[in-house]
């Protein structure tokens, strides 16, 4: 059997119709760039979990008009519904970690101001950066073949992060042994912090402590923020998967 690699765009639930008519950037996309004729297949994705496919009826250099095909409706893979608060980085470091947090079903992303980030949470540049977050976002789940997209909060400090956190996980370099008997239930809300290149200051561990947040390390490593972001929620989901699979937490 052939396998054939459908074009995947986002468009959100409420702006679906039948014929869909895209007269925006996913019109400008389709005919421009991905240069599609009519008849072929397009498959849009609204960011929880439905899935449509479509024909293209009619295409035109500002303008592409897709007809109804098939819908589906998928289930979330991640076994916890995630929180990443994430200190914003610097050029591509920062997208690296927005598009595998994205690739990983994160449910939410939020920018935490720590004391030693290098971006000021008033920086003027804040609202395009939280736009190019959620088109970061669309652009990692439609190249991954995902369903969900993750929500992007508003921008924090540390201190007003922690006031809402329920159950959760600040990893920070000099951890102490402890965080492997962290029992995680499949289906709950978890919240995993990463801070900043320049590390935490003593009073953000101690803070998160007396949060009931667990301090947790990554092992022997001391690894670039970007790649914290990565092995954090792969660090969660697998002793999830573990448990279920083995019925343990270990």
């Amino acid at each position: 059997m052939i396998s054939i690699r459908l074009h995947r765009i986002y468009i959100p639930r409420d702006l679906i119709t039948n014929p869909l008519v895209l007269a925006d950037e996913n019109a400008h996309y389709l005919s421009n760039v991905l240069r599609v004729q009519k008849g072929a297949m397009v498959e849009t994705f609204d960011g929880r979990g439905g899935i449509d496919r479509w024909s293209v009826l009619d295409k035109q250099p500002k303008k592409v008009v897709l007809e109804h095909s098939a819908h589906e409706r998928k289930s979330a893979n991640r076994p916890v519904n995630l929180r990443l608060g994430l200190n914003p980085l610097k050029g591509a470091n920062e997208e690296t970690a927005i598009r595998m947090a994205a690739s990983m079903e994160v449910m939410e992303i939020i920018p935490v101001f720590f004391f030693r980030s290098d971006i000021p949470l008033d920086d003027d540049k804040m609202e395009s950066r939280i736009n190019r977050w959620k088109r970061l976002t669309r652009s990692e789940v439609a190249v991954s073949g995902g369903a969900f997209l993750p929500e992007i909060g508003g921008p924090v400090t540390f201190d007003e992060f922690i006031i809402n956190i329920s159950k959760g996980i600040l990893f920070y370099e000099n951890a102490e042994p402890g965080a492997e008997s962290v029992r995680f239930k499949p289906g709950e809300d978890v919240t995993v912090m990463v801070g900043p290149e320049g590390g935490l200051e003593k009073w953000e561990v101690e803070a998160a402590v007396e949060r009931g947040l667990t301090i947790a390390g990554m092992g022997p490593w001391i690894l670039r923020a970007e790649l914290a972001a990565v092995f954090a929620p792969h660090w969660i989901y697998s002793r999830v998967e573990r448990r279920l699979n083995h019925g343990s937490g270990k």
